[in-house]
């Protein structure tokens, strides 16, 4: 039975099939949250800073590219525009000159023709290179966000993890990231080259719009500028009702996501249960549900995308009409000449001017429903971590290995009751110690703290009279070798797993660990004729060939592969028959002399032979010391429970026949 009152060291909390779900956020206390109210625009630039350090230099470079395309593309409008005037009123007679703005223009137009069928070929590759070098740094944004996001998860203790749902961080590394990389980039980049090309955008199309406006026009120029303004309006109040849709749906997703999370996580356990029926029916509810808000989302999506793909076509028409009222209706025929080149121009540069319109609200409204997934990426990233080097941290100098526990509290859960209270012991160096107690009364948690998995909330843990906060880390692990509940298993070979340790070693120390646990011949059976280290090992306990008792066995090869003077063991015989049982006792009685040993089990019988002295653990509080001698001899909370789990036992053999089943 395993001691409940900690969560086991890397466990995820589940969250309960009926819970609601707002947003597919997380918070540090396990609620939902539909929205940041903090997340203001300006701290998302200051998160947009702080995430992409490293490749701010590529971002810019990026942006200097897209700009200088952009106008690339809008120089070679300026210069079809200018050819249809020299069409209509010859070289060197462009009496406005309306289209040479920069003085770059040629006179002929043969030369100008040649230049802009030049460009236009060249800007398929500058427009290439531009989107290949714009993925290639979000994708090195994305991989180098979740490089740093794994090196966090890898340093943040059991309470983070106890209180995250392992579902929404897994969609942390394979959905938020690269939702954000992209957002967080175009913060950066998008109000720059988009600004200046749509001033000069505009500049081009005043300037085509001159000759035929002149200064009698002022009214309907006016108009212009307000469907200009007004449109992007229009669209970015339908965007709104949009983004509420997206967030719905969004959330729904998650919600769906967690739901299959919550069938796959024990597929066959579920079946054992008879629970097929509910959870189909829990499934297919979230399904429903993501469907109609899925169906709200497109709906209300594909209006604002017509609205948004309508502003060209509207503006365009509005400007030739104008145009063709000038043509039918001239005043001058400097006017009546340069309709064609206007109308050219209204047809370039329109789309252009509406372009980074449009460009802005898609890019609030992705920005808006990326705000959950960036502030939970914020939240993880800042999230404290539990386990902290020492600003000047010393080496771990041991002596006998004497393991000191002073008046050490540590807090439950969210501020729930504490799971250890003024926990006090001395642990001499050398021996074996058992650690003993009903379940839930903290006897994992005190294991994990004296490991450094977290600080003690109040109080102190020493070996050797070393604050284990004032050591360094990597060393600590080194000299301490802990072997958890649920032993960490990857997806890889019995190498790569028995090298997870601190300090890999060769294959010859790997061979030996294994033959004196005995799995050798196990592993050389199933991995014939490949090596016994190569066998495959999955991280699911149900899977591969190894049994759990035998897993269990290999997580304790790792702990003898990678010898370390102090070992921490909870619950070493979960899982493992008789036989495996003894095999387990004799290899921690054979540990070399010197080696302090705690050992957390419910088998009392397996501690009473491996253990020089009991340590009896109650509510949270360590009651007594028990030497091996007075196990059985002196009243004591063990023998108690001896006692206890004798009586249970002998009255469990003692039943020979069941009363019949009621008629």
């Amino acid at each position: 039975m395993a001691d409940t009152a900690a969560p086991p060291i890397g466990a995820a909390a589940q969250a309960s099939p009926s819970q609601p779900r707002n947003s597919p956020v997380t918070t540090a206390s396990g609620r939902r949250q539909a929205d940041n109210p903090s997340a203001s625009v300006l701290r998302l630039y200051a998160w947009a800073w702080e995430l992409l350090a490293g490749s701010r230099w590529r971002v810019v470079g990026a942006a200097a590219l897209s700009l200088f395309t952009m106008q690339v593309v809008q120089f070679n409008a300026a210069l079809l525009v200018h050819a249809v005037t020299l069409l209509q009123v010859g070289s060197g007679a462009v009496t406005a000159a309306s289209q040479d703005i920069f003085g770059l223009m040629p006179a002929d137009f043969p030369t100008t023709a040649l230049l802009f069928g030049f460009i236009a070929v060249g800007l398929f590759g500058l427009q290439f290179v531009d989107r290949t070098v714009t993925l290639a740094i979000d994708a090195a944004v994305t991989y180098g966000m979740q490089e740093k996001l794994h090196r966090k998860m890898l340093r943040l203790g059991m309470r983070f993890h106890a209180r995250n749902n392992i579902g929404t961080l897994q969609m942390l590394f394979t959905r938020y990231v690269s939702q954000s990389a992209g957002i967080l980039r175009e913060l950066l980049v998008f109000p720059l080259v988009n600004g200046i090309a749509l001033v000069t955008a505009s500049i081009y199309l005043w300037r085509n719009l001159v000759p035929i406006i002149g200064s009698r026009n002022v009214l309907i120029f006016s108009c212009v500028i307000v469907a200009l303004i007004g449109l992007p309006i229009l669209a970015w109040r339908v965007s709104l009702a949009m983004r509420a849709a997206i967030l719905t749906s969004v959330a729904a997703d998650a919600a769906l996501g967690d739901e299959l999370v919550n069938t796959l996580r024990r597929p066959v356990d579920l079946q054992l249960l008879g629970a097929q029926g509910l959870r189909n029916a829990a499934f297919e509810a979230r399904t429903r549900a993501a469907f109609a808000a899925r169906i709200r989302s497109l709906r209300r999506s594909e209006l604002a995308n017509q609205i948004q793909r309508g502003m060209p076509q509207l503006l365009q028409a509005g400007i030739l009409l104008f145009a063709v009222t000038q043509f039918l209706h001239p005043v001058a025929t400097g006017e009546q000449l340069a309709v064609g080149a206007t109308i050219v121009g209204v047809l370039q540069f329109v789309p252009m001017i509406v372009a980074p319109i449009q460009g802005a609200i898609s890019f609030y409204n992705a920005a808006a429903a990326t705000v959950p997934p960036v502030v939970e990426l914020v939240r993880v990233l800042r999230a404290q971590e539990e386990v902290t080097e020492a600003r000047h941290p010393s080496s771990l100098h041991r002596t006998n290995g004497t393991i000191s526990v002073h008046e050490v509290y540590v807090d439950g859960r969210d501020g729930a009751s504490p799971i250890l209270r003024a926990a006090t012991h001395e642990f001499t160096g050398g021996r074996i110690w058992g650690l003993i107690g009903r379940a839930g009364c903290g006897k994992s948690t005190l294991l994990a703290t004296i490991a450094r998995a977290a600080d003690p909330s109040r109080g102190l843990v020493c070996i050797d009279g070393t604050d284990l906060r004032m050591v360094e880390v990597a060393g600590l692990r080194r000299s301490v070798a802990f072997l958890g509940q649920f032993p960490p298993f990857i997806d890889d070979t019995v190498r790569a797993n028995l090298n997870l340790a601190a300090t890999p070693v060769s294959d010859e120390v790997l061979m030996e660990a294994c033959e004196k646990t005995g799995l050798l011949p196990r592993l050389r059976e199933l991995a014939a004729p490949a090596s016994p280290l190569d066998l495959p090992i999955f991280a699911e306990p149900n899977k591969g060939a190894l049994s759990g008792g035998e897993r269990r066995l290999l997580a304790l090869t790792r702990v003898l592969a990678h010898p370390a003077r102090i070992v921490l063991l909870d619950e070493p015989t979960a899982g493992v028959d008789a036989a495996m049982r003894g095999r387990v006792a004799a290899l921690i009685k054979a540990l070399p002399a010197g080696t302090t040993v705690i050992v957390v089990d419910h088998d009392l019988e397996f501690i009473a032979k491996v253990a020089d002295a009991v340590v009896c653990m109650d509510q949270g509080t360590i009651v007594a010391s028990v030497p091996r001698a007075d196990l059985l001899d002196k009243p004591s909370p063990f023998l108690d429970l001896w006692r206890a789990q004798q009586h249970w036992g002998a009255e469990a053999m003692a039943i020979t026949s069941y009363p019949a089943p009621f008629s």
